[in-house]
Parts: structure tokens; sequence; C-alpha cells
């Protein structure tokens, strides 16, 4: 989805907000309105697996840009989201992400392991 949708969700939240494309008002609020839709859209709630698991964690991050060894000083953003709906959530087994991946991306893996009963 490419966005981050909270202040815990990227290093520097005060200098970018409302500045950088990922983490301006008009992104956080169509997320938060992706995941809870009003009761006549017909659609159902859905959850950031991720953040409902680690509610008050920070500093883990999806993304970091390749400029100024971002990496390496741990400036990051959390924009890649595992989303499921309500109905799922009881099936996710584990949802992580991988900072540890390194490879040819400026982003790193997220996880998620759903029950098969589930499929």
């Amino acid at each position: 989805m490419n966005v981050a949708p909270a202040e815990a969700d990227l290093r520097n939240a005060k200098t970018n907000y409302n500045k950088t494309p990922g983490y301006t008002a008009d992104e956080c609020e169509a997320f938060a309105a992706t995941l809870n839709p009003s009761e006549d859209s017909g659609h159902g709630k859905l959850i950031d697996v991720w953040r409902q698991r680690n509610p008050d964690r920070v500093g883990a991050y999806t993304y970091f840009s390749y400029r100024f060894q971002c990496r390496t000083k741990g400036i990051g953003w959390r924009l890649d989201h595992a989303v499921v709906s309500e109905r799922l959530l009881p099936e996710v087994r584990a949802c992580e992400i991988r900072a540890e991946a390194y490879g040819a991306s400026d982003h790193v893996p997220i996880v998620l392991d759903i029950s098969r009963s589930a499929l």
C-alpha cells in the first residue's frame, strides 16, 4: 500500500508528515478508511495484522532508502502491510517483518502465515 499509516511506522515522522509521499494526511486517512469502511459500503473491516500483533512496537520497518545509508542507520518506514479480513484473522499463525533479509530491493519481506484450514 506504500503508506506509513502512523507516527510509529517511520523513523522521522515529524519531519516527513504532509511533506513526503507515503506519509501525508490524505494517505493516512485513506489507509484508515480502507481498513475501516463505512457501514453502508458493503465491505467488512480489514486488519493490518503486523500492527495488530505489535501495537506498541517502533523501529520495525519494511523499506529503507538506498540514499544516505538509511538501512545501516535504522532510518526506515513500514510501508508494506499484510492485511486480512476480520473473518480470516483467527487463522493467522504468524506475521513477521524479515529485517535480516538482504537483497536487491530497498524493501524487506513481510511474511504472513495462514492456517491451511482457512484456504
